[in-house]
């Protein structure tokens, strides 16, 4: 029997008694003006507080949910999941020995990925099944057995090389169930998500030690020591019926009351899921299940999570209203402690989140990096033609914020970059880099030593942009981006090679690229660039590995900025740098591929033999791909041999 952990709704409100009132916060308002003006910042009012309680009852549920229904011209942003956080970059391995991790943004806050390796065995997550590598020492590498979980794989989790956790997709998608070729009557098969822990202890003699369902989607987890911390969303009707979330924890119905229900009673929130949030022990078979819900949020929001805290940010987009409205942010703050899950604040911010690196918890302070659009009236010189609808300018730039512990907004940097997107932010102690682009990249590096006073201390202006920055040290940044070509006859830009760059900081308001390598022609992609896992980075041994998919011109003819390459390479690349003699330079590479024509049949996450990730033991590099795993020398890239994961596929 599963124990559960609840609490009534009196001892939730006891155990938030600290939280100050609404009315205290707005007393404070009036007193302090309602108004943070840092910096270049722009004047602004802050947004309300969040109103957030639980509900009383499933009566005030339904009730809010047949009265508060959002009008159909609104609608939320989507916005790249993420769950980190915390003070700097996990900065790998380093040394000849050893093995490489995750890259994750915060040390000690596990992300879920594709491959996880203890240093002696290597876990690849499949089409349909986990593949388990015993891979050190490689004289012995082999396929030792798989894993064929409750549905398609999707991410693992590893801890002390004893429990493997796999996240699985079921449903989601339309079965054709005729039986005659011109019946193809369809069902939707409803999506779910499965979390199942293995003992692979011994991984001859795997066990499956826990597993729980969710009726929804999966939103993401983190791994903190032996806590699993998991987000996931569910539907809140059923059959034009309201329904409570629920899910099953090996075989055991669980139904959230609703008086466990957290709701914005002002009614500011326009996405009517609910968001689930739940906390357990993997070493335990049978954990106590901690939980937390909110009503708001939607299969694509923001999550970041430091060692103590959860921050589920939640973008609203109102494109329709008349007059148009800046998009805002709602911040919600969970404290973990050991797999519980509780919820404590709400706040609100202006504008909407990229993606999980423009938010950072630091000394007490959430920062958060957001970008706006923002509407001003514009008059029309046909003053007489009065059916004309009302026109509006628009004008997009990015913004810098301090929160306290309580959601409230304490410093801000506002108007940033005017007319240009947000590509990469990094948060370094007490310093913000942020990257946008419009033609031309400004590298903005940011004070934030004084929480209410963010400044402006330095931009540097070079061509293309970075899309993620990575710290090498004190001072460094490596930025990993595309080079571009700019129209000289037109307000526009086209994208070319993939971009690499050494930044020194060292003095921050006079930042400078000290060098940089361009890869390939336009085409030339890599999953680096919207996924940071796909980077490993050492800095002690000064190494990047990449996988890159190469675009080249195959004659000699002059080619127009506009014009594709094609494909002749993918594999890993592997780099060397020198930040301090501002040196980077190309070691070498290899591929799974052993038919170069397949390479324009496929786009990343089709092709089967596409390099996804890479990983080093000791002195040995491996890569992988979904159907094969290969083996080199770290330091000549020497081939030392290769294990097929699929056999069907098998070349």
């Amino acid at each position: 029997m599963n124990r559960f952990v609840y609490r009534t709704y009196f001892q939730r409100l006891w155990s938030r008694k600290q939280l100050p009132s609404i009315k205290v916060l707005a007393l404070v308002a009036i007193i302090a003006g309602g108004t943070v003006i840092t910096g270049v910042s722009i004047s602004y009012s802050l947004h309300p507080h969040y109103s957030f309680r639980p509900f009383t009852s499933f009566f005030e549920l339904v009730k809010f949910m047949q009265t508060s229904h959002p009008p159909m011209y609104y609608y939320d942003g989507g916005v790249i999941w993420t769950f980190t956080g915390g003070e700097r970059q996990n900065l790998l391995s380093s040394g000849a020995s050893g093995y490489s991790t995750t890259n994750t943004q915060v040390q000690g806050v596990d992300e879920p990925d594709i491959v996880k390796t203890d240093g002696t065995y290597i876990y690849t997550v499949g089409e349909t099944a986990v593949s388990i590598i015993q891979a050190y020492p490689t004289e012995t590498a082999r396929l030792v057995s798989t894993i064929v979980p409750a549905g398609k794989p999707l991410n693992l989790f590893l801890f002390d090389s004893r429990c493997l956790v796999v996240i699985s997709r079921v449903g989601g998608y339309w079965v054709d169930i005729g039986e005659e070729e011109w019946n193809h009557t369809s069902v939707y098969l409803p999506k779910s998500v499965t979390i199942e822990v293995y003992d692979v202890s011994n991984p001859s003699e795997i066990r499956r030690s826990f597993w729980l369902n969710l009726d929804g989607s999966f939103l993401g987890a983190r791994l903190i020591d032996n806590y699993l911390y998991f987000l996931g969303t569910c539907p809140t009707e059923e059959d034009n019926t309201i329904i409570l979330p629920h899910f099953t924890v090996q075989g055991q119905d669980v139904t959230i009351p609703a008086t466990d229900i957290f709701f914005d009673s002002g009614n500011r929130d326009y996405a009517f899921r609910y968001t689930l949030l739940i906390g357990f022990d993997v070493t335990d078979s049978d954990p106590d299940i901690s939980t937390e819900t909110i009503l708001g949020g939607s299969n694509s929001a923001t999550v970041y999570a430091s060692l103590g805290n959860i921050y589920l940010g939640i973008s609203r987009y109102r494109a329709w209203t008349n007059p148009p409205q800046e998009s805002t942010t709602a911040i919600h703050r969970f404290e973990i402690n050991q797999g519980k899950i509780n919820y404590r604040a709400s706040g609100e911010v202006p504008g909407h989140l990229i993606d999980q690196f423009t938010l950072d918890e630091f000394a007490g302070y959430l920062r958060v990096v957001t970008e706006s659009v923002i509407f001003t009236s514009r008059i029309t010189a046909d003053v007489f033609n009065l059916l004309q609808p009302p026109q509006f300018d628009q004008t997009q730039s990015s913004s810098v914020f301090v929160l306290d512990m309580q959601m409230n907004i304490v410093g801000s940097l506002r108007g940033l970059a005017p007319g240009e997107q947000i590509y990469s932010t990094r948060f370094l102690g007490t310093t913000c880099y942020l990257v946008t682009f419009y033609k031309t990249d400004p590298l903005f590096v940011i004070d934030l030593s004084i929480p209410t006073l963010p400044r402006l201390f330095g931009e540097l202006i070079i061509p293309g942009y970075s899309d993620y920055l990575h710290p090498l040290g004190d001072d460094q940044l490596l930025g990993i981006g595309k080079d571009v070509a700019v129209s000289s006859s037109e307000d526009w830009w086209w994208y070319q090679g993939l971009k690499l760059s050494l930044f020194n900081t060292s003095n921050p308001f006079t930042p400078e690229e000290t060098t940089n390598l361009i890869l390939g022609v336009r085409g030339t992609t890599s999953p680096a660039l919207y996924d940071h896992k796909a980077v490993l980075v050492d800095t002690t041994r000064q190494f990047l590995v990449l996988p890159i998919l190469l675009a080249k011109y195959l004659d000699n003819s002059t080619h127009e900025p506009w014009e594709s390459g094609q494909y002749v390479f993918q594999g890993a690349y592997i780099f060397d740098f020198d930040p301090s003699e501002a040196i980077i330079e190309i070691r070498g590479q290899f591929t799974h591929i052993d038919n170069s024509s397949i390479l324009d049949e496929y786009y990343y996450g089709q092709n089967p033999y596409f390099v996804e990730r890479t990983l080093y033991i000791n002195n040995t590099l491996f890569a992988i791909s979904t159907y094969k795993l290969t083996f080199h020398n770290l330091d000549t890239l020497e081939f030392l041999g290769e294990i097929i994961l699929d056999t069907e596929f098998s070349s």
